[in-house]
């Protein structure tokens, strides 16, 4: 959740993660 707003976080910390977020 809160890494959708963060595409920076996202990209650099935990891309992974934000792909699952995404994809909701």
């Amino acid at each position: 959740d809160k890494y959708e707003w963060n595409d920076f976080q996202c990209t650099q910390q935990k891309p992974f993660i934000c792909q699952q977020f995404r994809k909701h």
